[in-house]
């Protein structure tokens, strides 16, 4: 067998789309060190090593009802061989956003133009976390017959009365009801309602912004009428396969990642 092939006993992860064979010494290696020395892909961090900061979040991309689910989780604390045959999604691996000419994710771009990043080491963990977040929303509203969830936004419609919209299309803002008032802008199946939002955030932390940017970048995706095939994607949804060659990356040596503050 050639030098770098990897072979069916090997452990492989699949990671942004490409497939990284993981030597046996390295298998109880953490995930967030393993990704750091053996991949192109540096936005993970790791700032607390404890599973409490959520800087190192990185998402797994699982099947549910035949459609891709996002669990996400901290990567300082999962061992590589924990993660054997998965596909998993870094900050780099998120579909880009139109607007940003391909260049960034749709979070990203936001978190960007709300001005929602100061030292900026938190902010790989918290995009992944609300791109999963909106991700399975959109996935749940695309399965839905009306594509229209009245959970979502419950009672967060002054025209609504309190009472939020159906679920059906008939709320102000939805684009096929009665909007009214609000005629200009229409629900379009608003993604997620605050306190939704502000769980799926609640494992990541910021000692710079006061979170105040951050929740209104994501709620202002949240409330919008956003391009589905930008939260939906990418190709590198689906399980690694059993083997498979790894990028020339995978040959450097593991460096030793400190794993406290710092």
């Amino acid at each position: 067998m050639m030098e770098g092939q990897a072979s069916g006993k090997e452990l492989v992860v699949r990671i942004n789309g490409q497939d990284y064979s993981v030597p046996p010494e390295l298998a109880n290696a953490p995930l967030a060190s393993f990704i750091k020395t053996r991949t192109p892909f540096k936005s993970v961090k790791v700032a607390c090593g404890e599973g409490g900061c959520g800087a190192c979040t990185v998402a797994d991309v699982e099947e549910r009802d035949g459609r891709p689910y996002l669990r996400t989780f901290n990567s300082c604390l999962a061992p590589v061989y924990s993660v054997r045959g998965r596909s998993l999604l870094t900050a780099e691996g998120l579909p880009a956003a139109a607007a940003a000419g391909g260049g960034t994710s749709l979070v990203a771009d936001r978190l960007a133009s709300f001005h929602a990043s100061q030292c900026g080491y938190c902010t790989p963990g918290f995009t992944v976390a609300a791109h999963a977040a909106l991700h399975n929303a959109a996935a749940t509203a695309a399965a839905s017959p009306s594509g229209h969830h009245s959970h979502h936004h419950r009672g967060e419609h002054a025209s609504c009365g309190g009472g939020g919209c159906d679920g059906n299309g008939g709320c102000s803002r939805s684009a096929g009801g009665d909007r009214g008032a609000n005629a200009s802008g229409g629900c379009g199946g608003g993604l997620l309602a605050g306190e939704e939002l502000r769980r799926a955030l609640e494992g990541n932390l910021c000692r710079c912004t006061g979170y105040r940017p951050i929740v209104a970048a994501c709620r202002s995706l949240a409330e919008e009428v956003v391009d589905m095939e930008d939260l939906l994607g990418p190709a590198a949804a689906g399980p690694a396969p059993a083997a498979a060659p790894p990028p020339p990356a995978a040959g450097l040596p593991l460096e030793e990642v400190p794993l406290g503050p710092g």
